[in-house]
């Protein structure tokens, strides 16, 4: 409903016309506006333009929430080299959104304002957390994969058992048959009565530091106190 002054016939809108001392003025004559209806219409169209202005300050942080959580997420599968500064971005833009919560709630919109705050608080830990769990647990799983890949690549050979005095010897070589360098290649050996029973357990490092080149192989020897009992013996890789 378009509204005139009645002093001068301009039309008002909340843009040329302002209240001064508590009256409403004609921003055109700036003289007061006598008519209640005028006044009335004035107002209200004052107290849209205060409420929309109320709701841009939570409406941004909401977006600037949405988008920080949207580039967190993404950031878990960029190569680590952006992962840095996608979560950088991130973080501002929570920043940004917990700015806004508390003009929002400055302005009146409290409730929005206290949820918005509550959630850039909140949120953005519990997604970093379950980022960290997430790449912890694939790095984990990567360094299994790796270390059942290179259990894999070894392969016995020559291994025989010797009795010499007090002690048992179980002697062999394991080559490497991968196509990358073993470090810290661990062997056991069990001594075995006549019904398989395990009667004792030994291991040594048949690779330490060192490495083990692709294609090479290391000799090795266990020993152990003999026991009478002892038939068999059988060999194997220890998984650490």
């Amino acid at each position: 409903m378009a509204t005139f002054c009645e002093n001068c016939g301009k039309q008002l809108s909340q843009s040329d016309s302002f209240k001064f001392k508590g009256l409403n003025v004609c921003g055109g004559c700036q003289k007061k506006l006598e008519s209640q209806m005028t006044k009335k219409i004035l107002s209200m169209a004052h107290q849209q333009q205060t409420s929309e202005s109320k709701g841009k300050a939570a409406s941004a942080g909401w977006q600037c929430f949405g988008v920080g959580v949207l580039v967190l997420f993404l950031s878990s599968g960029v190569p680590l080299a952006f992962q840095f500064g996608t979560s950088i971005i991130g973080g501002l833009l929570f920043l940004a959104a917990f700015i806004l919560s508390i003009v929002a709630m400055v302005q009146g919109r409290t409730a929005s304002g206290i949820v918005l705050l509550l959630a850039t608080i909140a949120v953005p830990p519990i997604i970093w957390l379950g980022i960290f769990v997430v790449k912890v647990s694939d790095t984990y799983s990567a360094i299994q994969k790796e270390k059942q890949n290179a259990i894999s690549a070894i392969s016995f050979e020559e291994v025989e058992a010797t009795s010499q005095g007090n002690y048992m010897y179980c002697k062999g070589k394991v080559r490497n048959n991968g196509t990358t360098p073993l470090s810290y290649v661990k062997v056991g050996v069990e001594w075995l009565d006549g019904r398989d029973k395990i009667l004792d357990t030994d291991f040594t490092y048949a690779v330490s530091s060192e490495g083990l080149q692709p294609g090479a192989a290391k000799s090795f020897s266990i020993m152990s106190e003999a026991d009478g009992r002892m038939k068999r013996f059988r060999y194997y890789v220890i998984r650490d």
